[in-house]
């Protein structure tokens, strides 16, 4: 009995990095999810996200060192996705991402590459100033005396039978 072997050919478009870099990932909704990229290619990338996508949507991934990149997923078991890049990475972008401390941050901007990103018209996007320290320790001890204050005074109320 002969034992035929058979090769196969990987279909896969450019060679595969393992890289296991911190990215985020814009879903459809434009709603920013932390992820871990696990490999990385000019074609595309395999991620783990904590939910599954759709196969077919377009996404975002920025990553540290290439920004933000379109991408349509292929394939999504388990939080594990398989997605390719709408325009293949070019060599020096694919070697700025594999090169890029994984901690470096995104910029994640407002528009993303498929549309303008919804902004709530309401809200106030201005960073809130905090008071120093010191004042915002006398606040919370006026306060804290006020409340027992009347705490007393609704006591001595009772008791003396002006109240209930």
């Amino acid at each position: 009995m002969a034992l035929a072997a058979q090769l196969y050919r990987d279909a896969r478009a450019a060679e595969r990095f393992r890289v296991g870099l911190d990215a985020t990932l814009r879903d459809p909704e434009h709603v920013p999810l932390d992820v871990m990229v696990e490999d990385l290619s000019a074609s595309g990338f395999r991620v783990l996200t904590a939910t599954d996508l759709a196969v077919g949507v377009e996404i975002g991934l920025g990553l540290a060192g290439i920004g933000m990149q379109r991408a349509v997923v292929i394939w999504c078991d388990g939080g594990v996705c398989g997605c390719a890049f709408v325009q293949p990475l070019s060599k020096a972008a694919l070697d700025r991402a594999l090169g890029a401390p994984s901690t470096a941050p995104v910029a994640l901007p407002r528009v993303g590459p498929w549309g303008p990103v919804p902004v709530d018209a309401n809200s106030d996007e201005r960073p809130v100033r905090k008071l120093p320290i010191p004042v915002r320790l006398l606040v919370i001890v006026v306060l804290s005396v006020l409340a027992w204050l009347s705490v007393i005074a609704l006591g001595l109320l009772v008791v003396r039978g002006r109240l209930f």
